[in-house]
């Protein structure tokens, strides 16, 4: 299983699920970096990156997407010229500002991309299946299934903004499921297109087309992710 980084301060949260992961103490984290101790000095903190606990003289940053890198923050790291984020998005950080003081950015592109393609269909099936209302009732021990109608996905849209390694998985497995899959990318790629069976759209078909069938629209404009289905009850 592949969980997710908990967020600064989620561990000590009531109820937070986390008695079976192992737990490691500070020495054990930094040890795979005790070779880069003898020539440069490092420093670890627990808590995001701001400009209140920036290092002056850090030449070389390592963060997620909790730490907020905008100008602020960056301007009290005069001497950086690394920035290394964990991630696969860097919109956490003021690239601008960056390539105007000649700070380097990498990021990790291939990072986890078939997981979080999997992860937008398992909520996908939760919702169009009902599943949560459905295993809570169990749990309750009321076993009845009035109410608990869902919708296939087959035949279905599927809306993808951006088609890049996660895209490219979505519509793959969306495609798997015999869903129409439409997609706006500002930078389309006909032959992938073609390969996976997709069509592109500008923004204004992506989000005002309707199908045949009566239905409503899922947004989730933080995932890219648009899917269509029937109106709750239908």
């Amino acid at each position: 299983m592949t969980c997710p980084s908990p967020k600064p301060g989620q561990r000590n949260r009531p109820g937070a699920r986390h008695e079976n992961r192992p737990v490691r103490d500070r020495a054990s984290r930094k040890a795979p970096f005790d070779p880069l101790n003898q020539t440069h000095e490092l420093r670890f903190a627990e808590e995001p990156l701001r400009a209140e606990n920036g290092g002056r003289y850090a030449e070389v940053v390592s963060t997620f997407i909790y730490s907020k890198l905008d100008r602020r923050v960056l301007e009290k790291l005069p001497a950086l010229k690394l920035i290394a984020t964990r991630s696969t998005g860097y919109d956490h950080i003021d690239t601008g500002y960056c390539a105007k003081g000649g700070i380097a950015v990498a990021n990790l592109p291939s990072y986890g991309e078939n997981t979080v393609a999997e992860h937008v269909f398992a909520l996908l099936l939760a919702v169009s299946h009902r599943l949560p209302e459905a295993i809570d009732r169990a749990q309750r021990g009321h076993f009845s299934p009035e109410g608990l109608q869902g919708f296939d996905l087959a035949g279905k849209t599927l809306g993808v903004i951006g088609t890049g390694r996660i895209g490219r998985h979505l519509i793959r497995i969306a495609r798997g499921f015999q869903m129409e899959v439409l997609a706006h990318d500002v930078h389309p790629d006909t032959r992938l297109a073609g390969d996976l069976g997709f069509r592109y759209v500008d923004l204004d078909e992506f989000y005002g087309r309707r199908t045949s069938s009566p239905c409503t629209s899922h947004r989730c404009p933080r995932l890219g992710i648009c899917c269509r289905g029937p109106p709750s009850g239908a």
